[in-house]
C-alpha cells in the first residue's frame, strides 16, 4: 500500500508541477499580448515562452490561409524546426487522400487534437519523423475566435502524456487569448492603414505624405542634394462627377491614381491630399528645367490617353504646379 501511495503522490506533484508551468506560460503569454505591437513579436513571444517555461522542447505557429487551403507557419521556438518540412500543411478535405494530418483535423474540427503516445497513434501522417525527433507527446491547438480560424499553435514534449486533461484547459485558454490578441492586431493594423492612406485609391494620404516629403528634405539636406513636390489638380473633375455619378467620379480617381503610380514607380512618392488633387514627392530634381522635363516626359503623356469609364471614353488634361527644395522652401509645410 505504502509504495502505491508514494507513487501516487510522486504523480500528483509531477501533475500539479507541470499545471503550474502552464500557468506560467499562460501567465508570460498574456502579459506579452498587453505590450506587442506587431503579430511577428507576438508569435515568435508565444513559441519562446512555451519553450524557455514548460516541457514543451518545439512550438510553432502557423496562420491559416483560407484561399490556398493551407496553414502557413510562420514562427517557431526550439531545435526541431526540420519536423515542419513532414508535417501536413493542407487543411483542405478534399486533398488530403482521406489521411488527414492533425492540424486539418484541428483546424476543420475547430477544436485541439492531442496525441499523447507518438509511438502509437494512428493519425500522425509521417510518424517516423516525429519519432525521429524523440517526440513523446504533442498538441494541435486552433487559433479560434468567435467563428474564425487564425492558425494553429502546437507545441511538441518529449514525455509522452504531457498535455492532459487540466493542462488542456488551460492551453486551449491561451490558444483563445493568442486568437483574440491576433484579431486586435489586425484591427489596429487596418485603423493605422486607414490613418495613413486613402480608403479609395489605396495611395498614402495628406499626413503621410507629409511624413514622405519632411524624410525627403531631411535626406536631400544631409547629401546637400535637391527634391520637387508637383501638384496635380485633374481638369473636368466635377463635369465627370456630376456626369457618371459618384461612382464614376470615384473610377476616375482610381485610374488617374494608378497611372501616376505607374509614371512615377520607385522614382518618387505619388499621394492623394484632397478630393480631386493628388502629389508627388522627387528627390533629385533640383532645376526647374528638370521638373519641366519630368512633368513632360512622365506625368502629361499619361493623360495623352481616354480614360475609360462604364464603357465611355473621357480626355482630361492636368493642372500642374511645382515646388523645389531648397529654392522654394525648407520644410514639409512650405
Amino acid at each position: 500500500g505504502t509504495m502505491m501511495d508514494v507513487t501516487e503522490h510522486k504523480h500528483a506533484q509531477e501533475r500539479m508541477l507541470r499545471l503550474n508551468r502552464t500557468l506560467e506560460v499562460m501567465s508570460r503569454i498574456n502579459s506579452l499580448i498587453i505590450r506587442v505591437r506587431s503579430r511577428e513579436d507576438l508569435f515568435r513571444g508565444a513559441c519562446n515562452i512555451a519553450v524557455t517555461e514548460s516541457d514543451t522542447v518545439f512550438a510553432w505557429i502557423g496562420i491559416h490561409d483560407a484561399v490556398a487551403g493551407k496553414v502557413r507557419p510562420v514562427a517557431s521556438a526550439g531545435p526541431h524546426a526540420a519536423i515542419l518540412n513532414d508535417i501536413r500543411l493542407d487543411v483542405n478535405p478534399e486533398h488530403n487522400n482521406g489521411k488527414p494530418g492533425l492540424v486539418s483535423l484541428a483546424v476543420n474540427a475547430r477544436a485541439p487534437m492531442v496525441v499523447n503516445d507518438t509511438a502509437t497513434d494512428q493519425r500522425l501522417v509521417v510518424p517516423a519523423a516525429t519519432l525521429r525527433e524523440g517526440f513523446g507527446s504533442l498538441i494541435v491547438l486552433p487559433l479560434l475566435n468567435g467563428e474564425q480560424v487564425y492558425g494553429v499553435l502546437a507545441l511538441y514534449s518529449m514525455q509522452k502524456n504531457a498535455y492532459v486533461a487540466e493542462e488542456l484547459k488551460l492551453l486551449q485558454e491561451l490558444a483563445g487569448d493568442v486568437a483574440f490578441a491576433l484579431d486586435h492586431l489586425d484591427k489596429s493594423e487596418r485603423l493605422d492603414h486607414l490613418a495613413y492612406y486613402d480608403a479609395l485609391t489605396g495611395l498614402p494620404n495628406r499626413s503621410l505624405f507629409f511624413e514622405q516629403v519632411s524624410q525627403i528634405i531631411h535626406s536631400a539636406r544631409r547629401q546637400q542634394g535637391s527634391a520637387a513636390v508637383i501638384l496635380l489638380d485633374p481638369e473636368r473633375f466635377r463635369s465627370i462627377n456630376i456626369s457618371l455619378g459618384h461612382n464614376g467620379g470615384d473610377a476616375f480617381l482610381r485610374q488617374v491614381a494608378a497611372r501616376l503610380q505607374s509614371a512615377v514607380g520607385r522614382e518618387g512618392n505619388v499621394a492623394r491630399i484632397g478630393s480631386d488633387l493628388f502629389a508627388i514627392a522627387i528627390s533629385g530634381l533640383g532645376k526647374p528645367a528638370e521638373a519641366a522635363h519630368f512633368i513632360n516626359n512622365c506625368i502629361l503623356p499619361e493623360f495623352e490617353q481616354p480614360f475609360l469609364i462604364d464603357e465611355q471614353e473621357i480626355r482630361t488634361s492636368a493642372r500642374i504646379g511645382v515646388a523645389m527644395f531648397p529654392s522654394d522652401g525648407t520644410d514639409a509645410g512650405a
